[in-house]
């Protein structure tokens, strides 16, 4: 390989390591600055096959009708199974399933739709055993479909009274 086709290559590998949104606990976020295939990319590279360290994907806004069937080309939909294969779990809040006109059954096979929840919901509580609303996740570890709840709750509702 010509030594500047290798710098680009280095170049690239390492900006794409810093454009994905990572969340504390294992997460990516797509659809926040960062578009559904670097988060793909990012995932798929600190996740390799045979890790089985489990992790989780959120698809925000519109990244999430890249990952309907009728959206998808076969490209994605491999991306997704090899997510899933390498331990990762791909999810998007129904707010933007709906906000995109869609529905979970129209959704690539295994990701996940889900509602979200406030703060006082998800039942965090901290040390004295107060709802502990609106703290720092790095203090406080949460499961992966618990983080996922957060973070589709804590976003805008769209308007539904069309």
């Amino acid at each position: 390989m010509k030594p500047q086709r290798t710098l680009v290559l280095l170049l690239s590998v390492v900006a794409l390591s810093a454009t994905a949104a990572v969340v504390n606990g294992g997460g990516y976020v797509a659809g926040d600055g960062f578009t559904l295939s670097e988060a793909l990319a990012q995932a798929r590279q600190e996740h390799p096959p045979g890790s089985f360290r489990p992790f989780w994907l959120l698809a925000l806004d519109g990244a999430v009708g890249a990952l309907a069937r009728r959206g998808a080309g076969p490209d994605m939909a491999t991306a997704v199974a090899d997510i899933q294969r390498r331990g990762g779990t791909v999810y998007v809040c129904e707010q933007d399933l709906r906000a995109a006109g869609l529905d979970s059954a129209e959704l690539l096979p295994g990701v996940q739709a889900v509602r979200g929840w406030s703060d006082a919901e998800s039942g965090i509580r901290n040390e004295d055993g107060a709802s502990d609303a609106g703290a720092d996740d790095a203090e406080q570890p949460l499961s992966p479909l618990r983080a996922v709840n957060r973070l589709c709750g804590s976003r805008p509702t769209p308007d539904d009274s069309r």
